[in-house]
């Protein structure tokens, strides 16, 4: 008889992904335990064991270890590994010596999420040991997915909807975005509002592009609160980058030259940049060589791209997918495939942006890639295969007798 393993889920995916998670823990005979930090979590909360962590921020470690002590906890999954009360969990499990597994969204996408043991992105095995064992042993395939916007944004506003009503049973909760609750309910459904009155400027960026012969250097921002921002970026804040770029293509373009700023479309609602891109290009003397656009098409802008400037997004993978030189500002995963501060200047790379490694490495690399960190899932769709597939890896690691 298989011995039960006791699983503790922290903070998911926005929605009810963990409820599908906990239920594959359970079908195969393991005990699944669910920490709920506020009333959007305990929402979405399922599992043999749900408990409410209702102490201040600095009480959480105590408590954690108290728990996997009184629980005999086998092991921990958690969503957001930058978060506070998973940065705390990381640590905890590092110490007790037991496996943390670490999900984000896809490194590749759509059709791949990110699993790792211990961490992500800048904490990714990978780039901090480069020895890590293999998920698959061959390349595995990506799942096809369907557009879930609107199912996020549901989601997301009875998340929102719960925690605003109810934070105060939650009041040492430490949010990992400023101002949760009613503000950010609302924030996700003007992020849905704003989805369709962009359509008529990202039109007419296209059309511009079409046509244009000169230069395009791409820019992917990011989210404004993306843990890629605030521990593994050169930058403070995206205003920062904004700022910092504007101020190095205006000094260093050459004739025909444009720069597209493209607005990442899980922070359409939460942040808009156009008035700071204004004053700073007018500043510059540049506003008419700078775009921002929202939904603009990505493979019909990277076909059209010199080069992508990017802190660490993944579009910059897709970017060097499509042999678009890439220079990257902070810490990512493919930092040994872009151009950086180590290998050239960005004033170097903005007079005559090269590739840094030929194709066959970069293919290499994303084969490595999807072998150690990629499992074929959806966070939004086809949940319950995703989570059977997390199941298998944990089998490996936790779940064996």
């Amino acid at each position: 008889m298989t011995e039960k393993k006791n699983i503790l889920l922290l903070q998911g995916p926005l929605g009810p992904f963990f409820e599908d998670l906990a239920d594959e823990i359970n079908a195969q005979g393991h005990v699944a335990h669910r920490i709920a930090f506020n009333p959007g979590d305990r929402c979405y909360a399922r599992g043999d064991y749900i408990v409410c962590f209702r102490g201040a921020a600095e009480e959480w470690q105590a408590y954690l270890r108290q728990y996997i002590e009184d629980r005999a906890i086998d092991g921990i999954i958690l969503y957001g590994e930058s978060r506070h009360y998973h940065q705390v969990a990381r640590l905890v499990g590092e110490k007790k010596s037991i496996p943390v597994l670490c999900l984000e969204e896809g490194y590749v996408r759509p059709g791949f999420i990110t699993a790792e043991w211990g961490g992500n992105n800048g904490n990714s095995p990978m780039l901090v040991s480069g020895e890590v064992a293999c998920h698959h042993d061959q390349d595995p395939k990506p799942i096809s997915v369907v557009p879930t916007f609107a199912r996020r944004t549901f989601w997301g506003i009875i998340y929102y909807h719960m925690f605003f009503y109810f934070q105060g049973l939650f009041k040492g909760y430490i949010h990992h975005r400023p101002g949760a609750g009613f503000g950010e309910m609302c924030k996700w459904v003007w992020a849905g509002v704003r989805k369709l009155t962009v359509k008529t400027n990202d039109n007419k960026i296209m059309r511009q592009l079409v046509s244009h012969q000169g230069r395009l250097f791409f820019a992917p921002l990011q989210v404004s609160v993306d843990s890629q921002i605030i521990y593994h970026s050169p930058f403070d804040s995206v205003e920062e980058y904004i700022s910092f770029l504007i101020g190095k293509f205006a000094a260093s373009r050459q004739d025909g030259d444009l720069l597209l700023l493209k607005h990442h479309p899980m922070d359409r609602g939460f942040k808009h940049y156009a008035a700071l891109i204004k004053k700073l290009a007018q500043e510059h003397h540049v506003e008419a060589f700078i775009l921002y656009g929202f939904e603009v098409d990505l493979e019909a802008i990277l076909s059209r791209a010199t080069a992508c400037l990017t802190i660490n997004s993944t579009v910059g993978l897709v970017a060097l997918r499509e042999k678009v030189p890439t220079y990257l500002f902070g810490t990512a995963i493919y930092q040994d495939l872009a151009q950086t501060n180590e290998t050239l200047s960005f004033d170097e790379f903005m007079a005559a942006p090269v590739l840094r490694e030929p194709m066959k490495e970069y293919h290499s690399f994303i084969s490595r890639l999807k072998r150690q960190c990629l499992l074929p899932g959806d966070y939004y769709c086809k949940r319950r295969e995703t989570a059977r597939t997390i199941i298998s890896i944990l089998q490996e690691r936790i779940l064996q007798p």
